[in-house]
């Protein structure tokens, strides 16, 4: 809902597959994420270039941290 008032239904569908087509990727290619934090193993990746999303691997799974509006400062990311 959020996403959709703020962008539209149109950008807010091609946001959503985008995310899919990532999370398939992601399936394969676990570390095609940049490193953001080695020493907590969390890789990030830019989904459309106004968020990127931030994941770990935990064993065989992955973990989805946070969605991160990338038009904020940089030292307000929070990776839980």
């Amino acid at each position: 809902m959020y996403l959709q008032k703020e962008w539209g239904e149109k950008a807010t569908q091609a946001f959503v597959k985008k995310t899919y087509e990532f999370l398939d990727l992601l399936i394969d290619f676990h570390e095609i994420g940049s490193v953001e934090n080695a020493d907590r193993q969390i890789r990030g990746f830019v989904i459309v270039k106004q968020v990127a999303i931030f994941y770990k691997l935990k064993g065989n799974n992955i973990v989805i941290l946070n969605f991160y509006d990338n038009r904020q400062n940089p030292k307000r990311k929070k990776y839980r």
